[in-house]
């Protein structure tokens, strides 16, 4: 079997991890960014942007390198 790219990590950590992974862009907590940022689970990428009434607002993206999302994928594949 495969483990996790996050296994040992706290809850929140791995959830953060798993939107990253399906490309989701909610606000995640700092720390957990962090904390994956640390373990090279995650890379920055671009800034998603767009104006609304208050002005131009930037939104740091991120990015799980291939070999993770590859582990992911696979650890994903063995769930029942």
């Amino acid at each position: 079997m495969t483990d996790h790219p996050c296994a040992g990590r706290p809850p929140r950590v791995i959830e953060v991890f798993e939107a990253i992974a399906i490309n989701q862009v909610p606000p995640h907590r700092p720390a957990a960014l962090r904390a994956l940022l640390q373990a090279g689970l995650i890379v920055p990428a671009d800034e998603y942007l767009f104006r609304d009434r208050f002005g131009t607002v930037r939104i740091q993206q991120y990015a799980v390198p291939l070999p993770v999302h590859w582990q992911w994928c696979q650890w994903c594949s063995e769930q029942s």
